[in-house]
């Protein structure tokens, strides 16, 4: 992983808009440092938060998972989408 984090920092930045969901209660990584390196990496993108998800959203309650999954699917089916889940 250290590595991995070196080689992030010395790449360009890219073109590409990433589409990022993030819970507000993960844990695992430190998503306040990472997601400000990653818009700089890739300026296009776009972070939509699930307040009060963790980490692997796969395994949240539904109604957290009935969140993500329509938004995927608002993010599949179009390219102008909003910045907040409700």
């Amino acid at each position: 992983m250290a590595e991995y984090q070196k080689r992030f920092l010395k790449a360009d930045s890219h073109a590409s808009a990433l589409h990022i969901i993030q819970g507000t209660d993960d844990n695992t990584v430190d998503w306040k440092k990472n997601l400000p390196l990653i818009a700089r990496k890739f300026p296009a993108s776009k972070t939509y938060f699930i307040e009060g998800a963790r980490h692997h959203m796969v395994n949240e309650s539904l109604a957290y998972r009935d969140k993500i999954f329509a938004k995927l699917g608002e993010l599949i089916g179009r390219s102008d989408t909003a910045d907040t889940i409700d």
